[in-house]
């Protein structure tokens, strides 16, 4: 955390950065607001931080692609750990997920509807919306969970539950409902802001996790797409994904990403607490993946002494 915290002052374009304590806003946010606008994202209201903005995982799902890419965020950030078979689930998780959200964003509702229709309640609401948008592949795609084998819709209906279990707490579903204070990913970009994202870890995963990741996800990827539609094909000034706890509290495709994030103009800090995390989120060939594509790994098993950390944090550049 002190080394992320001494990139993120010396960072010169945008930067997010998650974390499970106000530390890293306290050290850095003072700083960073020199440069440009500083967002925070802190629905538990962690350390009394209050957040500065909503944002609904539904807006702009009438588009199916980004429907798709909020529900692969959603489902792939549920923790598959001694699931047989896990990654067969999220993505029958997902197939249904991107049809409830596409299906709310049509009739303009909230990740509150799709919490009901994952739940069982009115399964025929979102077919009938999404055949009437002739979003028919769609809406076979749902009549099939219905008569899906028991323990298969069963299965697959505790993992879209546990990706939307956070809207269980009234002031963390109040976080995800449109309103005037929302957040543009673009100026973010443009103004070389800062977004603080904090969540509080209560069980294995913070319970905020998928909402994270969906939003680390829908950044990264118009990042990458401004990026390459510049005129040096990456964004520039890069952007910094300073990911503290990043399988914890915002379970992103680690893997995939930094085999070419670099590329595009974003630069991905990730912290774990060693490797064994990383097979835990994303199995041991994924644990691999990000050991080899990774340009500097530093392991400090229960170093707290600040003179070690300043050191690491200069050998690390």
């Amino acid at each position: 955390t002190a080394f992320l915290a001494d990139v993120i002052l010396r960072y010169p374009g945008p930067v997010i950065a998650t974390t499970t304590k106000t530390d890293v806003f306290a050290l850095t946010s003072g700083v960073r607001s020199q440069i440009g606008p500083v967002h925070v994202f802190n629905p538990q209201r962690i350390g009394g931080v209050p957040s500065t903005f909503r944002w609904s995982p539904v807006d702009g799902c009438e588009n199916p692609a980004v429907a798709i890419r909020r529900a692969d965020a959603f489902a792939n950030a549920v923790s598959q750990k001694g699931v047989e078979d896990g990654t067969f689930w999220s993505a029958k998780a997902s197939d249904y997920l991107r049809a409830y959200f596409h299906a709310a964003a049509l009739a303009g509702a909230d990740l509150r509807a799709v919490a009901t229709w994952v739940a069982g309640a009115s399964p025929d609401e979102p077919v009938q919306i999404l055949d009437a948008a002739g979003a028919h592949q769609w809406a076979l795609t749902l009549a099939e969970l219905t008569s899906e084998a028991q323990k298969t819709a069963a299965t697959v209906r505790m993992v879209m539950s546990r990706a939307l279990s956070f809207l269980a707490d009234p002031a963390l579903a109040a976080s995800v409902l449109p309103g005037p204070d929302g957040f543009d990913i673009a100026e973010f970009l443009a103004d070389a802001g800062t977004l603080y994202m904090i969540a509080e870890t209560v069980t294995e995963d913070a319970p905020v996790a998928p909402l994270f990741a969906a939003m680390a996800v829908e950044i990264h990827y118009q990042a990458a797409q401004i990026g390459q539609a510049s005129p040096g094909s990456r964004l520039d000034p890069p952007l910094l994904m300073g990911l503290d706890e990043v399988t914890q509290i915002c379970p992103v495709p680690l893997p995939v990403w930094l085999s070419d994030s670099g590329g595009k103009g974003i630069q991905v800090c990730a912290i774990a607490h060693g490797e064994a995390q990383l097979a835990d989120r994303w199995g041991d060939h994924g644990r691999q993946i990000v050991l080899d594509t990774s340009s500097v790994k530093v392991f400090l098993p229960g170093i707290t002494d600040t003179r070690t950390l300043d050191s690491a944090a200069k050998l690390c550049g």
